[in-house]
C-alpha cells in the first residue's frame, strides 16, 4: 500500500493541507495487522511532513503497531522529513 498525497508545505501558498483521511488511516490498520502474520521483525519509516504536520495520526497508527508487535520486534522506527 502506497500513501500518495500532496502535502503543502508551509511556504506554498494556494494548495491545500491535506492529511490522511479517516478510510486511509482503517486501512493502513488493517495493513499493520496483516503484517503480523508475515513478519517477525519490522522496521518503520515515517517520510515527509505527517510525521510532523499531523503527529496525532501518526502517533494513532503507532499505537496500532505495538498492539500488533511487540515493542522489542519494532527494532528502528524513523521519522524523517525532506526539505528542498
Amino acid at each position: 500500500m502506497a500513501h500518495v498525497k500532496t502535502i503543502r508545505n508551509c511556504y506554498e501558498k494556494g494548495k491545500e493541507y491535506a492529511t490522511m483521511t479517516p478510510e486511509t488511516i482503517a486501512q493502513m490498520k488493517k495493513y499493520i495487522q496483516n503484517l503480523k502474520n508475515s513478519y517477525k521483525r519490522i522496521h518503520i519509516t515515517w517520510y515527509g511532513g505527517e510525521p510532523l504536520m499531523a503527529f496525532d495520526i501518526i502517533k494513532e497508527l503507532m499505537e496500532e503497531v505495538y498492539q500488533n508487535f511487540d515493542k522489542n520486534m519494532c527494532r528502528r522506527v524513523q521519522y524523517l522529513t525532506v526539505t528542498y
